[in-house]
Formats: C-alpha cells, structure tokens, sequence
C-alpha cells in the first residue's frame, strides 16, 4: 500500500509570505520552504511500540523547527523520525519496492506547495543510535513543476549536479547522537514543486531492509552564498578548489561550512584576514583546527535587515586563528561538543551569546573592550582571561585556578561547597573574573 499524507507547517517567530520563511540565523540570503506535505510514501511503520510515521521527517518533532535548515536533530526513534516497512518482519506491511526486479527499498514524495527555485537541502539521517544503519544510503531524486511523481515508475526530471553530484546521491549515515545534519547545496538551483526520493540501499541493514530518514529541509536563495570545505585534507581557506562551488567565503554575505568531508583531523589554515556571516561545523567523528596569523571576522550581513553573525558547533573544533567580533554574535554548541578559542577572542564591545547544552572552551584572552560574555546554556571553561563582563543567564562557568582582573595573584581551586556556592552567586549575576 502506497499512503498519502498532508501536514499543515505551524511558523512560530517568523514571518510566513509565500510559503517562504525568512531565518534570521543560519544559511545567508536563503530562505526554508515550509508548508511542505509529503504527497505519497511506499511505506511507513506506526504502533503503540513503533511510532515512525513519515510526516515526522516535516514537522520539526526531533527538533529542529520548520522554519530552519540548520538545527540539531536528537535521537529518540519515537515520533520523531520516518521508518520504511521492509520486508515485513516488523509491523505487518511489506514496501512494494521489494520486488527482485524492482531494486529500490522504498519511495517518498514532497510537495513543496508550489514551483521552487531550489538552492539546496539539508538531511538529517535516521538516527536511532540502535540501528543507524537503516538510513537511506543511495538514492536517485527526481523533480518536477506539474506531475506529483507517484507510483512505482513515475516518469519525470531526473536531478543531476555534475559540480557536485553524480545520479545516484549518498547520504552519510547519522552518527546515533545529536547532529546538524548534511548540507546539499547547489551551484546551479533546480526549479520544481514535487520531488521524489527513490531509496536504492541503507547503511547494512541487509536482513529486514529497512530504510529511514529523521528530517528534510529545501532552501530557497541566491546560490553562492554558503561554502561547504570539501577536500578530506589540510588546506589553504583562500584556495578555491577546496570549496564545493569552487568560491572562498570571504565576505560579510557569506557563510563557512566545515562538515563530513574530513574523515581524519584537518588543519584549514589563513594568511589573509577572513570575514564571513556565520561558521558551521557539522562533522562528530574529525574535528577541524583554523589557523592562521591573520584573524576571522564575524560580521553581520546586508540584507535589508542586517542578520547578526553566528557560530555552531557539533563535534570538536577548534580555533587556533584569532577571532574578532564586528556585531553581537551567538555561539551554538551542541550537547558532547566542545568549540576551543586558543588565540585572542575579541569582543570589540559586542555581545557573545552562547547557546547549546555543549562546551565553549577559551584558552587565550578574551578581550572584550566592553564587551559582554552572555552564557545562556552549557559550560564556558578554560584557561583563558576575561577582560569584562560574564552574564551567567543559566549555564556553567567551570573553575580552576583563576585570576580576577587586574590581579596579579592565582587564586587557588576553591572547595566542593565553595564551587556550588560560587555557581549559585554566578546564576543571573553579571561577574567579572578570569576563566579557567
């Protein structure tokens, strides 16, 4: 049985014009497409015991919202991600793609609401940390402006990037533990309403051939403007050829992805100064070390309403290039990872905001020239020097030895009670101290 379903997009804080969303963090000039309805699954799983219907996969309830491309996805299988049936040993229903002379494992339709000039999409894999190899692997994706693209065999726009892909698309699989998911942007947008994810093979789960997704995202914008490195070695950030449209970000419009193209630590170093909008990394397993003697600028961009600069960081990363702030900036680290400032942080009296259950680890000074450190959530930590104010707003400042500012004496560690004491008086205070 091939189902239909039909998912109304809820827009919270945002204004809705179109079916288009303009985000104010995250890819620069583009827009998510939301209302977007799955027009027909092959098959889909949903009990008291197994809810993974495939709605999920539009809806934002593994929760990254409907309005974004670039949340973080977590890993709970129930009611947050989309679940083929396979071959029928669980849960009654067989996909009708498991036909010898077929070789597909399952299919699924998006209606986009209307004809798109679509620069890119994001997946996030199936993530159960159980079972990440029934995430989809390869697949072909086909589009259209008219025809909805059901059935078996639809006929329609088979979608082919040769900049960046071949036929058959690979989705890597999710790491079992809260990601941002894999970025797919185009160099040149494909214009359709509907399209079909036909789904070829999973990450090794041969016995039920299963198959699953947890969230998909289309963007529309002005390509160009977000870079993903995508060499699996060290390089130069100013050498074209190491990005994947073959353009350096370098500009306030313009955003730095460093994701799944790295498979072992990668130093990506700078011998000019670097501005861009917003920096992404997005890779779990290797983590990506920017260096360099001349600094990153983050700055805002020049839409019509100026976009405030971001960071995020899923994995462990690290800064070993200063960095400067041109505007207020947020920094987002996800839970279990750490992003390390090991040279000068310069707040230039702006505000850094630091959100994400994860680490923010500052080794050198952190000169805020009036500046304001805000930690919303997580930890701050390290060995670094505060020139300003901390404004503790819910997270944790981890203490070692520290030296408060325009001191010349350490004081030691202090005691268990003292640190809970200390943390209690950090909770809403503005302190001014010296990180360790």
């Amino acid at each position: 049985m091939i189902w239909k379903t039909t998912l109304l997009a809820v827009t919270v804080g945002a204004v809705l014009t179109c079916g288009l969303v303009v985000i104010t963090s995250g890819i620069a000039h583009a827009q998510t497409i939301t209302g977007v309805t799955i027009e027909e699954v092959s098959s889909e799983i949903g009990s008291a015991f197994a809810d993974r219907y495939v709605e999920y996969i539009i809806h934002g309830s593994g929760g990254v919202p409907v309005t974004s491309s670039t949340g973080t996805h977590g890993v709970d299988n129930q009611g947050t991600m989309w679940h083929s049936a396979g071959n029928g040993n669980c849960c009654g229903d067989i996909d009708p793609h498991l036909d010898p002379s077929d070789g597909r494992l399952a299919h699924l339709v998006f209606d986009l609401g209307a004809s798109h000039n679509v620069s890119s999409f994001r997946q996030w894999n199936y993530n159960d940390p159980h079972d990440v190899n029934r995430g989809t692997n390869a697949l072909e994706i086909r589009t259209s402006t008219t025809s909805p693209l059901t059935g078996l065999a639809p006929t329609g726009d088979l979608l082919t990037d040769p900049t960046d892909f071949d036929t058959t698309f690979n989705f890597a699989v999710a790491p079992g533990a809260s990601y941002m998911g894999q970025l797919y942007p185009f160099a040149t947008p494909f214009t359709a309403r509907y399209v079909r994810f036909d789904i070829f093979s999973n990450h090794g789960n041969a016995d039920q051939q299963f198959v699953g997704l947890s969230e998909i995202r289309f963007n529309v914008g002005l390509p160009g403007t977000e870079q993903e490195w995508s060499v699996n070695q060290s390089g130069d950030w100013n050498q074209s050829s190491n990005w994947d449209h073959a353009l350096v970000p370098n500009g306030q419009d313009q955003t730095a992805v460093f994701g799944a193209a790295i498979t072992s630590d990668r130093i990506v170093f700078t011998e000019t100064p670097i501005t861009v909008n917003r920096i992404e990394f997005a890779n779990a397993s290797s983590s990506y070390f920017i260096a360099g003697a001349r600094s990153i600028n983050l700055m805002a961009n020049t839409e019509p309403t100026p976009v405030d600069p971001t960071l995020s960081a899923m994995g462990t990363h690290e800064f070993q290039a200063p960095v400067s702030l041109h505007n207020d900036t947020t920094v987002d680290v996800a839970s279990g990872s750490v992003l390390t400032f090991n040279n000068a942080l310069n707040l230039n009296g702006r505000v850094l905001t630091k959100t994400g259950i994860g680490n923010l680890a500052v080794n050198n000074i952190l000169n805020t020239g009036g500046g304001t450190l805000n930690l919303q959530q997580g930890t701050v930590s390290g060995g670094g020097a505060v020139g300003g104010d901390v404004n503790n707003g819910g997270g944790t400042i981890s203490p070692g030895n520290s030296l408060v500012p325009g001191s010349s004496a350490a004081v030691p560690e202090p005691a268990t009670i003292a640190l809970l004491l200390l943390g209690l008086f950090f909770l809403g205070a503005a302190v001014r101290r010296r990180l360790t």
